[in-house]
């Protein structure tokens, strides 16, 4: 298992600056997995051609699965130069102290969804444009996978103070969005945070969304246990 794993990884490295990668002429979105197996180029992809064997002699769901979101990866990934995008993996592997191929390839497995791979390319691109840090970068790949893809749509809503049942929890658990207003006998409201403005303009490309200027990076309301451990202070000392 551990030797397919490395053959996997060692395809994909082979493939990340590829050039035939084929535009199967329709909508990005309405790519199907027989659509890319039956396509004359994908075979001379060296991480495409080894999951479109998988996939035709096994019949693998999670290999066809697989090789639809690689090939939405290396599509999208074409408009970056080489260069760029070798600077990118190896600052991946850099600030995720692993091997940087390695570590895109499982993040691209573990997306739950194909349509999370175009969110993906414009986070990196928003990276390779220096537009976000490689930790904020780090940090949105977290969001993105704990986003169900069901509510992506329902991230702009939250740019002003709102309470959506079902999508508040879910968006809560990503951590983009906080509980900004509590009112007792009311329900709460919910507002983005810092990292919810950038997965909206830079995960999900509303590139006219501005960011407030002096919006705080911590989220407002959270209590640090340092925090406690003053406030405590200060009832000790009988000033609370």
């Amino acid at each position: 298992m551990e030797e397919k794993d490395n053959e996997l990884t060692l395809a994909f490295n082979e493939s990340i600056n590829t050039e035939n990668i084929v535009d199967l002429g329709q909508d990005i979105g309405d790519v199907t997995i027989d659509l890319i197996s039956k396509s004359s180029v994908v075979d001379t992809v060296p991480v495409l051609g080894l999951l479109n064997g998988v996939y035709k002699v096994y019949k693998s769901v999670s290999a066809g699965r697989l090789m639809k979101k690689l090939y939405l990866y290396l599509f999208e990934t074409q408009k970056y130069s080489d260069k760029q995008i070798e600077n990118f993996i190896q600052e991946y592997a850099s600030e995720g102290n692993d091997n940087g191929a390695e570590m895109l390839l499982d993040l691209i497995n573990r997306l739950d969804n194909s349509n999370k791979i175009h969110i993906l390319c414009n986070l990196i691109g928003s990276r390779v444009k220096n537009e976000i840090s490689i930790k904020d970068f780090m940090r949105l790949l977290s969001c993105l996978e704990r986003l169900p893809i069901t509510d992506v749509d329902f991230l702009d809503c939250f740019q002003n103070e709102n309470n959506i049942n079902g999508v508040n929890d879910s968006l809560l658990s990503a951590g983009l969005i906080y509980e900004s207003t509590i009112k007792v006998g009311k329900s709460p409201l919910f507002h983005l945070n810092y990292t919810g403005y950038q997965m909206l303009k830079y995960g999900l490309g509303k590139t006219s969304i501005v960011i407030p200027k002096d919006y705080p990076k911590s989220i407002p309301g959270f209590i640090t246990a340092k925090a406690v451990d003053e406030r405590l202070t200060i009832i000790d000392g009988g000033e609370f």
